[in-house]
């Protein structure tokens, strides 16, 4: 049982795996992430780094990733976070919980 267990959460953890709730429908989407298609290097002199968990934003999934926050003054056009370069989920399907239509990110300056 206890290796059945392992190699489910070994699953569980390979697979990605978030929870959508739209007008009284659950929506689960099931589907790998694929794999990164930039190993950008983190800009240095950064004040803290940390990482924002997989989930819905604005309708799209996003998978984990990382982001760094700068100080203001040190930056070109006072765009203070390096956001990581990822993957995001445009379009799933409802009735089986697979992306349909991954779309690559790439690290960028933001506010």
């Amino acid at each position: 049982m206890k290796k059945f267990f392992q190699k489910w959460m070994l699953l569980v953890s390979l697979v990605a795996m978030s929870v959508a709730v739209e007008a009284d429908t659950r929506v689960v989407l099931i589907s790998p992430v694929p794999a990164p298609r930039e190993m950008a290097v983190i800009p240095g002199g950064y004040e803290k780094c940390y990482v924002v968990e997989s989930g819905w934003y604005r309708g799209r999934w996003v998978p984990a990733h990382r982001v760094c926050r700068y100080h203001r003054q040190n930056h070109y056009y006072h765009r203070n976070i390096w956001v990581e370069g990822h993957w995001r989920c445009d379009r799933y399907s409802r009735s089986t919980g697979v992306c349909r239509g991954w779309f690559w990110v790439p690290s960028h300056w933001s506010r």
